[in-house]
């Protein structure tokens, strides 16, 4: 009985188990089942199925041969290029059509508001979307810059109509994302996966589909100081077409060091993206902002060949009728002055239109205004609202290119006076010392210069308090700042009390072994911001016997020059400036000093041939000049104009944009110094050219039976000199 109970529970015990294995069993293919089901119908939900058919085959195969077809079917309307083309337009359009296919480079030009940036967009979209390219790359200035461009491509893609007719294997898949960019990772077609990315990164891929000629084409947007090397796709190809877009900013184009960094990432790093043996088709969009920039480079045919570079202007040719134009200026200024805007401009050109276009041509002749007539007249519009800025943003030829070497200084006429001399070493000639300081917003720029009888100048010091530690610095990227926890005015105080200690304080050893001091520093205390505290600090300085404030004026032709002020009591006058009596209205007495007339005893200085008596000279060993290049770029900032009246001409000075000038009014303020000290315009040959002066010149022997004024040398009434001085 019991043998029996014991089989027929091992009996039971088998049945059970085998019934519960059978249950997993089925459990599993169930699950497994509705497992397949769901992923079948998640295939099926993000499978996007037949892609449409192309709504004008015609249309999209004549675009593929022609960029500007491409532009005006798909792109042109009321809002994007809704002027007709110019020649420049069109012959640009037919370069990038070859730099494309052929793999080219081209380096383009054109005035600000002519488009160019937004055609090699486009381009982008035309060799990307027709597969002429399957690796492109946009660099700009910064990383949002050029991901401005990546969006507009983007955008046209996902909203253009007429491309989501004709390109549906592109923008079909794109509309299917519903602006979710999470279901690229799962998006199919036909089972397939698309592998499209088109996240709110800089990197974008098209989808992935077969016969397709962009299938995987990709996009990648960066600016010019990241990681461009290295640069490939998921299947390791490398870069085949790149857009450099502005890549320099008003302060890289000012800084040689700056501007030759980004050349050496043009020339090297970017145009090595594609590898050994490979072409890369390369565009750079542009502006010369100054002489010798990255633009400048890349555009000039004999420094860059390669580069095909080309310049568009505004106005090709201006107009030659500058009278007319100059009352014209008159007219369009009054006018705005007093709130009729061009009206008043535009009568006088309807009038006068066939004088006033008389060898002027347009670059763009349906570019103007609604309140203007002509594209001529627009192009000396923008002329006479800021000269500097139509050469440059319009012409694509700064100043700088314009003048002659009367007219503006070049860095190697500076580098070309390194005097071979240690830096704080005074020549065996020289027996006076002045200095001048430059008061900015962080730094003080300073000048230590040595000058002998006959106005031969030597730099023998100069720098910036505090010291940026550079070679080559400008005031906004120099990094340091002379303003502390106290603030701008406790700041200022303390640094000028450094800076004076620094060179006032110091014994310059001559050649001879005679030691000699800084005699005359002069504060400029132009900057509304810091005058008071300069006059502050020079009635209270222990240097205050060597110190005094200075104000540069710019005296055109049309005003009186110091030299013929009537000299009041406690005014001293001298030949390019005068120390007022106004004592009274501020704490120091203070130098005016003419900048217009200094500036041009200064370059009449450094024009004087190598030997002759008067030259300027810069500290310094000889093979080393590049120590300077910074100081160069300073003293050749400025540019002159001749000017004409009251009988007088005289030469106006301005600053090319962007540049900084700083040592250039340390060096004019060190001549004012030796002036006023008493260094005479006479000793250097100068003859008067006043009205009242202008009279037979005198003998030695009446010169000398004419006793000189027992007065101080520096108040003395010299007449202005013309002898190597241009139109003073």
């Amino acid at each position: 009985m019991r043998a029996t109970s014991k089989k027929v529970e091992k009996l039971f015990r088998t049945t059970t188990t085998q019934e519960k294995s059978h249950g997993r069993k089925d459990y599993a293919r169930h699950k497994e089942m509705t497992a397949e089901r769901q992923r079948k119908q998640s295939l099926a939900g993000r499978d996007i199925g037949d892609l449409p058919e192309v709504r004008n085959p015609e249309r999209k195969a004549r675009c593929r041969e022609s960029l500007q077809a491409f532009i005006e079917e798909y792109i042109k309307d009321e809002n994007k290029f809704n002027l007709p083309w110019s020649k420049q337009h069109i012959e640009v359009m037919q370069t990038i059509e070859k730099v494309i296919r052929r793999g080219d480079r081209f380096a383009l030009a054109m005035p600000r508001g002519s488009g160019k940036t937004s055609i090699l967009e486009k381009a982008m979209l035309w060799g990307a979307l027709y597969g002429w390219r399957k690796f492109l790359v946009i660099i700009a200035e910064s990383s949002d810059a050029a991901y401005s461009i990546m969006a507009t491509i983007k955008e046209e893609i996902e909203t253009n109509e007429r491309l989501q007719e004709d390109f549906p294997e592109v923008c079909f898949p794109v509309k299917c994302l519903g602006r979710v960019v999470q279901r690229c990772q799962g998006q199919h077609i036909h089972g397939k996966p698309t592998r499209m990315q088109w996240s709110s990164g800089d990197r974008i891929k098209f989808p992935t589909i077969e016969n397709s000629p962009c299938s995987g084409t990709e996009l990648v947007s960066l600016g010019i100081t990241g990681q461009i090397r290295g640069l490939k796709t998921s299947e390791d190809a490398r870069p085949d077409m790149v857009l450099i877009d502005d890549i320099q900013s008003d302060e890289s184009a000012s800084s040689p060091d700056q501007c030759k960094k980004r050349l050496d990432i043009i020339r090297g790093t970017i145009l090595g993206l594609a590898g050994a043996g490979k072409s890369i088709a390369a565009f750079l969009t542009c502006t010369v902002i100054r002489k010798d920039d990255v633009a400048d480079t890349l555009l000039n045919p004999e420094i860059s060949p390669e580069w095909h570079g080309k310049r568009y202007a505004l106005l090709p040719k201006m107009p030659t009728n500058k009278e007319l134009w100059n009352q014209y200026a008159e007219i369009w200024k009054s006018g705005h002055r007093e709130g009729k805007g061009n009206e008043p401009a535009n009568e006088f050109y309807l009038k006068n239109r066939e004088a006033l276009d008389k060898g002027a041509e347009a670059g763009w002749e349906s570019r103007f205004n609604p309140d203007e007539i002509s594209a001529i007249q627009h192009g000396m519009n923008l002329y006479i609202s800021n000269p500097e800025a139509f050469a440059s943003e319009y012409q694509n030829r700064p100043l700088e290119e314009e003048l002659g070497d009367t007219e503006s200084i070049k860095p190697e006429q500076v580098l070309n006076k390194i005097s071979g001399i240690p830096r704080y070493k005074v020549p065996f000639e020289a027996d006076r010392l002045t200095a001048f300081i430059d008061v900015q917003q962080d730094l003080l720029f300073y000048t230590v210069m040595a000058f002998s009888q006959d106005w031969t100048a030597h730099i023998i010091d100069y720098g910036a308090y505090p010291d940026p530690k550079k070679r080559y610095y400008t005031l906004r990227d120099a990094g340091k700042s002379y303003i502390g926890k106290e603030g701008f005015d406790a700041g200022l105080q303390q640094a000028l009390e450094a800076l004076t200690k620094q060179i006032l304080g110091r014994e310059y050893e001559r050649e001879d072994g005679i030691s000699l001091n800084v005699e005359r520093c002069l504060i400029d205390s132009g900057w509304g911001k810091s005058t008071i505290g300069i006059y502050n600090f020079c009635s209270r300085s222990e240097y205050k016997h060597i110190l005094i404030a200075s104000k540069g004026v710019g005296i055109t032709a049309d005003k009186k020059p110091f030299n013929e002020y009537q000299r009041c009591r406690g005014e001293t006058i001298g030949d390019f400036w005068r120390i007022s009596s106004n004592a009274k209205k501020r704490a120091a007495r203070i130098i005016e000093y003419d900048t217009n007339f200094t500036k041009s005893l200064w370059r009449s200085r450094l024009l004087t041939p190598a030997g002759m008596a008067g030259n300027f000279y810069i500290y310094g060993e000889k093979n080393k000049k590049e120590n300077h290049r910074m100081l160069a770029e300073q003293l050749s900032a400025e540019y002159s104009t001749p000017t004409a009246g009251k009988s007088r001409r005289v030469d106006v000075w301005k600053c090319y944009p962007n540049r900084d000038n700083h040592f250039l009014d340390c060096v004019i303020g060190c001549y004012v110094g030796a002036s006023e000290r008493g260094l005479r315009m006479e000793d250097i040959g100068y003859k008067p050219t006043t009205p009242a002066d202008q009279k037979a010149p005198q003998t030695p022997q009446q010169r000398q039976a004419k006793p000189r004024p027992a007065t101080s040398p520096r108040a003395r009434k010299v007449a202005i000199p013309s002898k190597f001085l241009a139109r003073h």
